[in-house]
């Protein structure tokens, strides 16, 4: 597909919705009996406290947790919002990738949950001795069950349309869903690029802050962060903004051009930096009226 025929299709042939359904395994239990003893022991009702024991700790089960975190973090990085919980926003030009990136990080998923699976016999035993009275051997689910608990899908939907509903509740009523998806629809868009716009201002205000200075230190990841959204932003334009097109390029071109290392040690190109985010920092706020 060429760049004019990408801009000139409808918004419902350029997106999609897509969820990331990760479910595992807490390894946590309110231990009643315990949150009493403590709640005696202090002198305070009961009630007014609760006890959570770890089940199991540390091995495979923690390495799943911190990859779900990774790979919730790349579901939120290459997508956009369109409600409060649920499916996000995808567009066209990132659904390989995302895919690609997601299967990967549903094999890596899959791989620790068997080692986990693997180790839960030996770390349950383990448990009864690091636990001491606490220990209860009816919190711990079989093997079949604890491996249920474990779940790493992703799922593709289409854009609502308005014209699609259809239903025998009466024409004027059905005209009036119709009418209230479309709207629903645009509005729940305008707020996802909204979003898109937002990521650049932080970027942009990091740079600002931390720049500002002639010795103000900052990390590698402010220009690392400023990167991954310059590669990222043009799939997130997704209704074609050639303001935000605008801004994507400036943010490439202007703060990503130099390496960490440069903008520490050379005055010139930091002070150049700093001016080209101080710009692209006025065009939001002309844009917006201030409100970034």
């Amino acid at each position: 597909m060429t760049n004019n025929s990408q801009a000139s299709a409808p918004i419902h042939g350029r997106v999609m919705l897509v969820e990331l359904s990760i479910s595992q395994w807490s390894a946590r239990k309110i231990d009643r009996k315990a949150a009493d003893q403590v709640a005696q022991s202090n002198n305070v009702e009961s009630r007014s406290g609760t006890y959570y024991k770890s089940l199991i700790e540390g091995g495979s089960l923690e390495a799943i947790k911190k990859l779900a975190t990774k790979a919730r973090q790349a579901h939120w990085h290459r997508t956009l919002p369109w409600s409060d919980a649920g499916p996000r926003v995808l567009s066209n030009l990132a659904y390989m990738e995302y895919m690609q990136e997601m299967a990967a990080f549903g094999a890596e998923f899959d791989k620790l949950v068997g080692e986990f699976i693997a180790e839960y016999p030996l770390m349950r035993q383990e448990a009864s001795r690091l636990l001491g009275n606490l220990f209860n051997d009816a919190d711990y689910p079989d093997l079949q069950r604890v491996a249920d608990k474990f779940r790493f899908t992703t799922n593709v939907l289409p854009l609502p349309i308005g014209d699609d509903f259809r239903c025998d509740i009466g024409t004027e009523e059905v005209d009036r869903i119709r009418a209230e998806i479309t709207a629903t629809t645009e509005a729940s868009m305008q707020a996802a690029v909204r979003d898109a716009y937002d990521r650049v201002a932080k970027v942009v205000e990091s740079y600002v802050d931390r720049l500002a200075g002639p010795e103000t230190v900052f990390r590698d990841s402010l220009v690392e962060n400023a990167r991954d959204l310059a590669d990222v932003l043009p799939a997130l334009n997704v209704t074609n903004d050639p303001r935000l097109a605008a801004i994507a390029a400036q943010l490439k071109d202007k703060l990503c051009a130099h390496e960490p290392d440069a903008l520490r040690h050379n005055k010139t190109t930091r002070r150049e930096t700093f001016n080209a985010a101080m710009d692209i920092q006025k065009d939001l706020m002309n844009f917006f009226g201030g409100a970034q």
